[in-house]
């Protein structure tokens, strides 16, 4: 009995600090999803990786662009009114090719 009276108050605490852990990381992906935001291309044939080529979209940029054609438009962090140029995000931009922060429209 007395094994018992030791194992809930174990276990109870090795559940919460699983609903405590994922809790945590949810939240730390819903940060870093929030930071970002939506701009759309001012002009397509020109350089894709000036910021200064994009103004920022109120709404989702996937439902801007929803097709693979054109580009269309990024997510990426504000800095100072416009889109934060990481190389990861110019490299994934000169691919080419949509990734979860480039995408395209049909035309």
């Amino acid at each position: 009995m007395k094994r018992v009276k030791l194992f809930v108050p174990i276990l109870g605490a090795i559940l919460g600090m699983g609903v405590y852990v994922g809790h945590a990381n949810e939240m730390s992906k819903k940060a870093a999803s929030a930071a970002e935001q939506s701009w759309e291309v001012i002009d397509p044939t020109g350089d894709l990786t000036d910021p200064n080529n994009y103004q920022s979209y109120s709404g989702d940029i996937a439902d801007l662009c929803p097709e693979d054609n054109v580009f269309c438009g990024i997510k990426a962090e504000n800095n100072a009114g416009k889109p934060q140029m990481t190389p990861q995000l110019e490299a994934e931009i000169n691919s080419g090719v949509p990734t979860s922060h480039v995408f395209y429209r049909g035309e």
